[in-house]
């Protein structure tokens, strides 16, 4: 089913609040993804994704995004 809006929690690692923030903006470039909430105390940042028909699919590809880009910056 395509075009399916989900709110989708992906966990985000303990790291402080540049990291969340530049995760944040980071994620904002992708035309169907918008952050909704960034909660440093739950550890999660909770995304508004336009076409999620696999929101697993979404958590694996924030995180991967995530460990390959990020996280040489932001440690």
């Amino acid at each position: 089913m395509a075009g399916t809006h989900v709110l989708v929690e992906v966990p985000i690692p303990p790291s402080g609040p540049a990291t969340a923030a530049a995760w944040g903006i980071r994620v904002g470039f992708v035309p169907d993804t918008v952050v909704v909430e960034i909660d440093e105390q739950k550890g999660s940042m909770l995304l508004h994704v336009l076409d999620a028909r696999d929101p697993d699919a979404v958590i694996a590809a924030q995180t991967d995004s995530y460990e390959r880009r990020q996280r040489r910056v932001f440690p």
